[in-house]
């Protein structure tokens, strides 16, 4: 497990979050460790059978992800990283999960079945492409 830091190392208070030290984060890239947490809760109680995520970084909410979807018995996800070599550290962290990493750009594929859970956390340039592209895959319905 990696040294957890405060977030405030990494982010100074504004009017959107006036309390970065409540939060908790192994680096200046990594989805805070609260976060992380509460998307694998989504993910257990959600049951989706397809997850994507965009941005994979290091793998840590891909690895809590697909923790939470071995643990729901049934799901996989997809995640893309366009970084090679972290790439092969989220793949590395995700062995032995349902987890497919692509290091290819998540505007590159498009799913052939309905999106149950998806988390977009790529490069904000990117974002609201991925959005839109994946917009129509995302179940509309709650079971």
């Amino acid at each position: 497990m990696r040294r957890q830091r405060r977030e405030s190392e990494f982010t100074p208070p504004s009017d959107v979050c006036p309390h970065p030290e409540y939060w908790h984060t192994g680096d200046c890239e990594t989805t805070e460790q609260e976060v992380v947490e509460l998307i694998g809760a989504f993910v257990r109680a959600l049951q989706p059978e397809l997850v994507v995520e965009t941005g994979s970084y290091k793998g840590v909410m891909s690895r809590a992800i697909g923790e939470a979807l071995k643990r729901n018995g049934h799901g996989r996800l997809v995640t893309f990283e366009v970084d090679a070599a972290l790439a092969e550290v989220a793949r590395k962290a995700c062995r032995r999960l349902p987890v497919e990493v692509r290091h290819e750009s998540s505007l590159a594929w498009m799913p052939t079945e309905k999106v149950g859970f998806c988390w977009l956390d790529s490069g904000i340039e990117t974002r609201v492409q991925e959005f839109e592209r994946y917009y129509n895959s995302v179940r509309q319905d709650t079971c």
